[in-house]
């Protein structure tokens, strides 16, 4: 994301404005949204010992060993020889070690630490007060280790060495025993290059002053010799751990964030963070006035500064109906000029399995199609009266992302999203054909294991969805994909996709019979109609086959565009016009919705701005015959509406993700099935 969009945070620190002011803020090593959408965990102090924000579990606390974490009660010991300091931290309270022997203090590291098993990243940062000569005992102390076995065996630590006349400061980045010490050595015959150790030339710690320790990871569990760890204090770059394969093999839920192991001093504001910070940001974060608590700071002006957590509000809502109503509830998602976003648009909303609600959109720097756009997240775990503080799934600097399309895997209940890239001055109407070069539309795919919590590495799959000649632009969607339930390709995932050139569009398939792994693509449908399917999205009809629907784009009858597919999507017939569904020419969503007693009284949904007039007066249309008739129609929203995304709620009742009045917003509406088929209710 560009540093131009971070004009709308009004309450950043300090560090971060003298950074944009001195012209080093031109990308997202120095923008303090990019920090905060990266923070996974933050524990002040301040407010007691449980962490301020976890995307894990928030609790401290102490027992016997790591070997015997399911033992270990929340809490510090009460023998005392670790305390809550009040008013003595960096910013606030702290936590005191007195003692080189006490419990092991830890807060859980699942979901915390983000972990994957490909291309891992990640930084730690932290604070320490401590005169090494005086307070120190001899030997080793870690102040912190993150771990699920031992100091050796997959884990990071610092580490200080006190001896006769000095003592070293150092970062450990020790991979799985079996790669860094193949041969089982013992340490005397480890080399010096054979041990993942780097020392500090000279350190900064003093009785009575605060240091700023923070590491850095990167290329992690690659299978390559490339993983690099790097070491800062107070902001300067200190030490690396020279590349080398780092293979982490890690049973998350016994890991810990181990603190204070034979350490002697003061420990305070501890954060973690989903990818390697760059020199600038950690200089940035080390400036910080208040500490992390600034990253988290609301964007609204006028609002004080308060927690963050996954079901914080970002904007207060509009005011809801009453709960128990059957009319429709309205609650804004993405607003202009908010969250460091001037623009939002192109709405896409799914339910995980586990009911949490993702609504992902483009953050652009403007309404234009290619404002170097990034694609946002917010998620809700209270079906859509909330929502959590943004995200940003993928962002490619100058270059636009576009087009978010996402679908649950039933049986893994992984989410996968899958958009479009665009090189800077290559849009639409001057991307090239091909597979490769600089000038190419690509398509990139991310995945979520964690109710979209964190997120993959974006892996390109253009050549599996992009035919290699003659074909210059593809689009996801926008919307969702679906995966089919009935006939012999049930578990098939379908993305809906359209194809240029500019003004000659055309729609087919992208599909997956492995989960997600490998994607292939169908035919594309014939035109039967004037004019040129273009945005598209898929639902499966009771026997089995699919049916798309498509904005009707360069002629012919402004009405939507169907077609019929009885392999998967492989093949499809020609396309017709359907006279009820009319449209501005806009994109539209369709929807199965279940009836979970009887399969077979399934009611298709359909929402767009239903007049050809305008993009204005979103209707939402209901069809018990697979859409041979749409028999119900209701008005969702009168005035302005665009682009739109419907699912089903964990509750039964149904969701639409929604461009309202002019682009404004980007809002959730909340419904019945009964408020679109019931004449009570009109």
């Amino acid at each position: 994301m560009n540093s131009r969009f971070t004009r709308q945070f009004v309450l950043v620190s300090s560090a971060f404005v003298l950074l944009a002011l001195g012209g080093c803020a031109g990308g997202p090593s120095s923008s303090p949204a990019r920090l905060r959408e990266a923070l996974t965990f933050h524990a002040s102090f301040d407010h007691g010992l449980e962490a301020d924000f976890a995307l894990g579990d928030r609790a401290l606390r102490h027992g016997a060993s790591l070997a015997r974490q399911s033992g270990a009660t929340p809490g510090l010991p009460a023998a005392g020889e670790v305390r809550l300091d009040p008013g003595a931290g960096r910013f606030g309270s702290a936590l005191r070690f007195t003692q080189k022997k006490s419990p092991l203090i830890f807060f859980r590291a699942a979901k915390n630490v983000p972990y994957t098993t490909n291309g891992w990243s990640g930084t730690v940062s932290f604070w320490l007060s401590t005169d090494p000569a005086t307070e120190l005992a001899p030997g080793f102390c870690d102040p912190i280790q993150v771990t699920p076995r031992a100091w050796n065996d997959a884990c990071f630590f610092v580490e200080f060495e006190k001896r006769t006349n000095d003592v070293p400061f150092r970062l450990g980045v020790y991979p799985d025993f079996k790669v860094w010490n193949p041969a089982n050595k013992k340490w005397a015959d480890v080399t010096a290059a054979e041990k993942p150790l780097s020392a500090a030339p000279t350190t900064p710690f003093a009785r009575g002053k605060w240091t700023h320790v923070v590491f850095t990871f990167e290329r992690f569990n690659t299978g390559r010799d490339d993983g690099v760890a790097k070491l800062y204090l107070d902001g300067d770059h200190a030490a690396t751990v020279s590349p080398r394969r780092q293979t982490f093999t890690w049973d998350e839920e016994q890991c810990a964030l181990a603190l204070g192991l034979g350490y002697i001093g003061l420990f305070d504001e501890l954060a973690v963070f989903n990818r390697a910070l760059s020199a600038v940001e950690v200089r940035g974060l080390h400036g910080l006035k208040n500490g992390v608590s600034d990253l988290r700071r609301t964007s609204a002006p006028g609002v004080p500064p308060g927690r963050v957590s996954p079901t914080t509000p970002s904007t207060p809502p509009p005011t809801r109906r009453d709960a128990g109503s059957t009319l429709p509830a309205f609650t804004d998602v993405f607003t202009n000029g908010r969250e460091g976003y001037p623009a939002f648009r192109i709405p896409s909303l799914i339910a995980t399995t586990n009911g949490t609600l993702l609504a992902l959109a483009e953050g652009r720097a403007s309404l234009r199609d290619h404002a170097e756009n990034d694609i946002v997240l917010k998620r809700s775990t209270d079906g859509g009266q909330t929502w959590g503080a943004l995200q940003v799934v993928a962002e490619d600097g100058t270059n636009a992302l576009g087009n978010p399309t996402a679908v649950v895997v039933r049986e893994s209940g992984r989410v996968l999203v899958m958009y479009q890239r665009y090189a800077k001055g290559f849009d639409e109407h001057k991307a090239e054909p091909g597979l490769d070069g600089p000038r190419i539309c690509r398509t990139w795919l991310q995945h979520s294991d964690d109710e979209g919590a964190t997120w993959s590495k974006p892996r390109e799959i253009t050549a599996s969805v992009k035919r290699p000649t003659i074909v210059t632009s593809t689009a996801t969607g926008p919307g969702i994909g679906i995966q089919l339930r009935r006939g012999p390709r049930a578990g098939r995932i379908l993305m809906p996709f359209n194809q240029g050139p500019f003004g000659k569009w055309a729609v087919y398939a992208v599909f997956s019979d492995d989960a997600g792994q490998t994607w292939r693509y169908g035919q594309v449908a014939a035109e039967g109609a004037a004019g040129h399917a273009n945005e598209v999205q898929f639902v499966e009809l009771k026997d089995g086959s699919v049916m798309l629907n498509a904005r009707n784009q360069g002629g012919g009858l402004k009405q939507r565009k169907i077609s019929i597919s009885h392999d998967g999507g492989e093949t499809w017939s020609t396309t017709q016009h359907d006279a009820t569904l009319v449209e501005p020419t806009c994109q539209a969503s369709v929807l199965r919705h279940p009836n979970t007693g009887d399969p077979a009284r399934d009611v298709l949904l359909f929402s767009n701005p239903g007049a050809p007039g305008g993009r204005t007066n979103g209707v939402i249309r209901l069809s018990r015959d697979d859409g041979q008739t749409w028999a119900a129609s209701r008005v969702l929203h009168p005035g302005g509406f665009a682009y739109s995304c419907l699912t089903t709620l964990p509750d039964g009742a149904v969701g639409c993700l929604f461009e309202r009045d002019g682009y404004k917003t980007i809002t959730f509406a909340r419904f019945s099935v009964d408020w679109v088929t019931d004449p009570a209710n009109r």
